[in-house]
């Protein structure tokens, strides 16, 4: 005598959940492809860094300023884009920041030097943001390459003394 006991279950919610879960997934990568594509095709540089100073994305106009690919980056501190005086305190600055909450450059746009990868020092315009996601803050640097409009403010400096000078 043999036995056979057979169950049946209707899985039409979990085949319905299981295809959910795909056309979301799928949703997602499209939406980091399209964010990704935003980021690839802004004029500025974007650089975003963990908490530690660490690189964790560079876009393809980071690439364009700095001379690196991202592939160069990734992974390193944020520092040896820094001009020497800036690198020498960029650590102690996070470590500060990161103890106290006190945040000098974040939410402000400032001046200063920045390196690329041949060592030629340049001017930036830099805009530092932050954000939490994860529970891990991200901060995120918008970088402008001002060395340009910096020959151009002392062209027009150097008329404007030729005109005072033509003047008297």
């Amino acid at each position: 005598v043999r036995e056979m006991i057979c169950t049946f279950g209707d899985i039409t919610r979990r085949k319905h959940v299981e295809l959910e879960l795909i056309a979301g997934r799928e949703a997602l990568r499209e939406s980091a492809l399209h964010t990704q594509a935003i980021l690839d095709n802004v004029v500025d540089a974007v650089i975003t860094i963990n908490r530690d100073g660490l690189i964790e994305s560079f876009n393809r106009a980071a690439t364009s300023i700095f001379g690196y690919r991202s592939v160069e980056v990734i992974g390193h501190n944020v520092s040896v884009l820094m001009a020497d005086h800036d690198r020498r305190h960029h650590d102690a600055y996070m470590q500060h920041h990161l103890d106290t909450g006190e945040a000098r450059v974040i939410g402000k746009v400032r001046e200063m030097q920045a390196r690329r990868k041949d060592g030629q020092v340049f001017p930036i315009s830099l805009a530092v943001s932050r954000i939490a996601h994860l529970g891990q803050m991200t901060y995120i640097g918008l970088i402008r390459d001002i060395t340009e409009r910096n020959r151009a403010a002392e062209a027009l400096e150097e008329k404007s003394r030729q005109l005072r000078t033509l003047s008297r």
